[in-house]
């Protein structure tokens, strides 16, 4: 996505996250000690949109869409199959809203690809917006399993917040 990169930061976290299982004697089947996702959101000065760049394991979106969809498979058949990715979209979409001064912003699924294997990077922007109170729901995965995290760095007009999200506490507040 034009303009979204994941920070150095957030790819040690991730190469942590995903190393301590190897590291601990366990292996990385169908259940991994850690639920987490990293969702980069970045102001776009030009287009005034935030950009959202979600990071998660593949195997959690698989797992996923066999539970919500009764879809079964290597995530990467999403990418061949229109019904797999319109599903996934509509899956992470309706796990995310945007408020901002009360009002909800409109998101936009831009796309997804895989990386390093277990690595999966999800795409969609919002309407524009402008500087005011924003609202942030992350629900990604949390309706699935009750240890997700869902870890948010937001960067926009001058400002870098972060945010530790889990089932009970889904919201990020940010003012500017």
């Amino acid at each position: 996505m034009k303009g979204t990169t994941i920070t150095h930061f957030t790819v040690a976290v991730l190469v942590v996250i995903w190393s301590l299982p190897a590291l601990l004697g366990f292996t990385m089947a169908a259940d991994h000690p850690f639920y987490v996702s990293v969702t980069e959101v970045e102001h776009n000065q030009e287009t005034n949109r935030l950009e959202f760049s979600l990071a998660t394991f593949s195997d959690d979106v698989e797992r996923m869409l066999l539970e919500e969809y009764n879809i079964q498979g290597d995530i990467q058949e999403c990418f061949v199959s229109p019904t797999q990715d319109s599903l996934l979209q509509a899956y992470v979409l309706g796990q995310f809203e945007v408020y901002q001064n009360r009002e909800m912003i409109d998101l936009t699924w831009v796309g997804c690809e895989l990386a390093d294997g277990d690595a999966m990077y999800m795409y969609f922007e919002s309407s524009p917006i402008s500087e005011g109170d924003f609202s942030i729901r992350n629900e990604f995965l949390v309706d699935r399993l009750d240890e997700q995290i869902n870890i948010m760095h937001f960067s926009g007009f001058g400002s870098e917040k972060s945010a530790h999200l889990t089932r009970r506490e889904p919201v990020f507040e940010l003012s500017f």
